[in-house]
């Protein structure tokens, strides 16, 4: 991705009505919608099958099939701040940017992830959500840290620490938030689905619009299940699709997926980012380390900080009165 490569896009990077290609395949897919809707059954069936190369390799030739059909809903993230969490096990504090923004030093260790395959190192974060009921900074940590939604074993204490990255410029990314429950919270992106929708009725006919409706709620279902049973494997191959699709197709780079947040009752609003545009867009400034407990008799967690909120200064911060038992007396800090 070369710098700005990102720039200038529409807020629908394909829109139909600025899309010469789409207006071309409209036709083709109003007349053969049936072809994409089994493509579309095919990718739900590969998700009760046992996950290898030959059937990733099929989930991602059928997405790339399916969008160069259907054209996706690209939003912009507005200059804000995001923010993301790694856990601190065994007492560790950490002191540098690298350690707390995607895995760059020691990717060997990388399972796959929601939208990153093994070995692949992507930067998962939380977007400020005006929603009194959304805590983001909860919703990321629960992302980056799996024990905490251990059905069996959670830990009953967890310390994560909490960078928050500033955005300079607006940036282009894929929405995949179609959920009811997050856009009753979320009016502006409401707002903007409801648009998408609406200029594909306008293009396509009912049976075609109906499969938008149906791929835009199944991928958006599939982001916000805590834990899919094969369910990484598909999102990973509709990650390298769009990716793949785009470079090859218009010479630029989403700079990630937006998606409703799995372990927020979907009430959070989570951001996928590949490295580049991470590196481009965003800026750690402050750094906070955060203390979960597990309520008793429950399966919930609540958090206060642990630590001062620090600036960072050359891609390095110093962590003070870190409380190793407890909690400060301040609830939060973003």
């Amino acid at each position: 991705m070369k710098q700005g490569s990102a720039k200038g896009l529409s807020p629908i990077i394909n829109s139909i009505s600025e899309s010469a290609h789409y207006q071309q395949v409209v036709q083709w897919s109003n007349e053969n919608v049936e072809v994409l809707e089994n493509k579309l059954a095919n990718i739900r069936h590969l998700l009760t099958l046992e996950v290898n190369d030959t059937r990733f390799n099929e989930a991602i030739n059928d997405f790339h099939f399916i969008i160069d059909k259907i054209p996706l809903m690209v939003t912009f993230i507005e200059p804000t701040y995001i923010v993301r969490a790694r856990p601190n096990y065994k007492g560790e504090v950490f002191e540098f940017e690298h350690q707390i923004s995607y895995n760059s030093t020691n990717t060997d260790v990388i399972q796959a992830g929601r939208f990153n395959r093994p070995k692949e190192g992507l930067f998962y974060g939380g977007l400020r959500v005006d929603n009194p009921e959304t805590d983001y900074v909860l919703a990321c940590s629960l992302e980056s840290c799996k024990e905490l939604i251990h059905p069996d074993n959670p830990p009953s204490i967890q310390d994560m620490t909490v960078g928050r990255w500033t955005v300079g410029e607006r940036f282009p990314v894929v929405n995949f938030c179609f959920n009811e429950t997050h856009l009753s919270g979320n009016k502006v992106l409401q707002t903007a689905t409801n648009g998408y929708l609406k200029e594909m009725s306008n293009y396509f006919n009912s049976r075609a619009t109906a499969f938008v409706k149906d791929l835009m709620f199944f991928v958006s279902d599939l982001s916000c299940t805590a834990q899919p049973e094969n369910g990484y494997y598909i999102l990973n191959a509709l990650f390298y699709a769009i990716l793949y699709y785009y470079e090859n197709t218009y010479g630029v780079l989403p700079a990630g997926v937006i998606y409703p947040s799995a372990m927020s009752e979907s009430r959070g609003l989570n951001i996928v980012m590949i490295p580049p545009a991470v590196d481009y867009y965003l800026k750690l400034d402050k750094v906070v380390m955060y203390r979960f407990f597990l309520v008793k008799g429950d399966k919930q967690y609540v958090s206060y900080p642990c630590s001062d909120l620090v600036d960072v200064i050359d891609n390095k911060f110093y962590i003070t009165n870190y409380v190793q038992n407890g909690h400060s007396q301040r609830l939060n800090y973003f």
